[in-house]
């Protein structure tokens, strides 16, 4: 399997990419094989306050760009990586850019993957809006 980086667009408005606070890039595996994924997520921290905790859903795609595999994760919490969970991050620092190696279930060989936010929480408690605050990382 080629091993390209997907850049992925989060938001529905070119002009979000101005408050963009975190980026993110996904980049799939060559152990992935038909029946598991492997995918490392990297996740750049813009806001001036690090990110208390952030809640994923990633898919696993084949050729035809048919869903083969999902999988919702916290990628960045406290209370999950305390518990000895080693695909989530206790935090992410401002300016902190961190790699997340995730495996998904698939049904057959996933050729791309996508990555959608649903939650990202700030250390001051405030919720953001992922669909304007997120946008394509470049490595």
């Amino acid at each position: 399997m080629a091993v390209k980086i997907l850049l992925l667009f989060l938001s529905f408005h070119v002009s979000c990419s101005l408050w963009a606070n975190v980026e993110v890039a996904l980049t799939p595996s060559d152990e992935s094989t038909a029946d598991k994924s492997i995918v490392t997520l990297t996740a750049k921290n813009s806001f001036s306050q690090p990110v208390d905790s952030a809640k994923v859903w990633v898919f696993a795609l084949d050729e035809a760009g048919a869903v083969v595999g999902q999988k919702s994760a916290w990628i960045i919490s406290k209370k999950h990586s305390a518990s000895g969970d080693t695909s989530s991050l206790a935090g992410l620092d401002a300016g902190e850019t961190a790699e997340i190696t995730m495996s998904i279930d698939t049904e057959r060989r996933a050729t791309s993957t996508k990555v959608t936010f649903t939650k990202i929480v700030l250390a001051d408690g405030s919720l953001v809006n992922p669909h304007k605050q997120v946008v394509p990382y470049e490595k």
